[in-house]
């Protein structure tokens, strides 16, 4: 790998018209998949979000790789630009199927309920969908393109969900989304996880990127709408990693410019008015929801009629079933897409004695700790090793000026 953690060089584009047009099809048919792909939903009652969205992005990804596969046929020139950390990514299915072969139940194991967020496969999928996007979306203009139609998508999806704050919920339903708290992203805490990522692209847009007067504008309206629904949702994870990240990029805003060049030369400050303004807003809006607790969120909840709990097992009573599955089998776990087996054979018997005797969780508090339980010692690893390579090329990406 050289300095840039690179398999080869950068991928060379397509010297005749006819690669640069397939090329060109296969970036725009990645860009509309995943930047559709939050307000993509069939108004069909009996078929769930989760399903079709899958299917929508294997779809849509199979025929980018298709126009990419005839793109490289046509040019005779193919080279790949592998970061060492998507390299890594491709350990976390690759411990998935170990676990899921010596589960006692491969199928569910692999697939689940037609390729079920747990699962090996959808694990794959991830993998896949990262190569992918490593291999087409390669220019910056491709990536521009991405970001303003999820910019654009984002914007859409927030004032669909504010008009029916406001207008009720019997407003533009489809037939499907009749409750308040229903959307077409997923759940209501997956809203709110997808409007602080939207966050943290604006933040980086307005810090990284040469936009314009209007292009200010437009990324400061989509973040302020997005707090907007952020204070509905309130999702105190995601206020916690906002308030994190606007102080960095606030406290980096401020004092770049004193460690460019010469330290002690006189430089003019190339700091983003707009960056330091949003970062300031968004520090400030977290820090009064990470306060304020529940009665901020209540205060919320009673002007806009909106209450919203998802109940799942606590990060406490998931590292009680992580022990009991631990001590059985510690290096692969019970089974990628297991943990619902994993929790009645290994909760607590007080739990018995609540409301929740009878519910079987098929998650624990979160996405990754569930797959430490259920992938074992090898998956955490493999997770860890991942997230780790993923940390140190972001923070390496924030001091390159280019």
């Amino acid at each position: 790998m050289s300095h840039q953690e690179t398999a080869a060089s950068a991928p060379a584009q397509p010297s005749d018209s006819v690669a640069a047009v397939l090329r060109t099809i296969s970036q725009n048919v990645f860009i509309f998949v995943l930047g559709v792909l939050p307000l993509f939903f069939l108004p069909i009652s009996f078929a769930p979000f989760e399903h079709t969205k899958v299917l929508f992005v294997i779809v849509g990804v199979m025929l980018a790789i298709v126009f990419f596969s005839l793109s490289v046929l046509r040019s005779g020139a193919f080279s790949v630009s592998a970061p060492i950390s998507l390299l890594a990514m491709w350990l976390i299915p690759a411990a998935a199927l170990l676990s899921s072969l010596l589960s006692g139940d491969v199928r569910d194991s692999l697939a689940g309920d037609a390729f079920s967020s747990q699962s090996t496969m959808f694990l794959a999928l991830l993998a896949f969908v990262a190569t992918g996007v490593s291999l087409v979306l390669n220019s910056k203009k491709a990536i521009m393109r991405f970001y303003l139609l999820l910019l654009g998508v984002s914007m859409v999806l927030g004032l669909y969900h504010v008009l029916r704050i406001f207008i009720g919920s019997d407003f533009l339903t489809f037939t499907i989304f009749q409750s308040a708290v229903a959307t077409p992203l997923g759940s209501w805490n997956d809203l709110g996880l997808f409007f602080g990522l939207v966050v943290i692209l604006s933040l980086v847009a307005l810090e990284q990127l040469p936009l314009t007067k209007w292009g200010r504008i437009f990324v400061g309206m989509v973040a302020t709408l997005s707090l907007l629904i952020l204070a509905v949702v309130n999702f105190f994870a995601v206020w916690i990693v906002l308030g994190v990240v606007s102080l960095i990029t606030l406290i980096y805003s401020l004092s770049k410019d004193r460690f460019a060049g010469n330290m002690f030369a006189a430089k003019e400050s190339n700091s983003s008015v707009a960056s330091i303004v949003v970062s300031v807003i968004v520090f400030l809006a977290s820090f009064l929801f990470i306060l304020g607790g529940t009665a901020v969120g209540s205060a919320v909840a009673d002007i806009t009629d909106i209450s919203y709990i998802e109940v799942r097992p606590s990060l406490s009573a998931t590292m009680d079933i992580a022990r009991g599955v631990y001590a059985e089998n510690a290096f692969v776990g019970i089974g990628a897409n297991k943990f619902i087996d994993a929790w009645r054979l290994h909760k607590d018997p007080s739990i018995n004695q609540t409301i929740f005797w009878g519910t079987d969780f098929v998650a624990g508090n979160g996405y990754v700790t569930t797959l430490f339980v259920t992938t074992g010692v090898l998956g955490a690893i493999t997770w860890l090793v991942f997230l780790l390579l993923y940390l140190r090329t972001s923070v390496r990406m924030i001091f390159v000026s280019q």
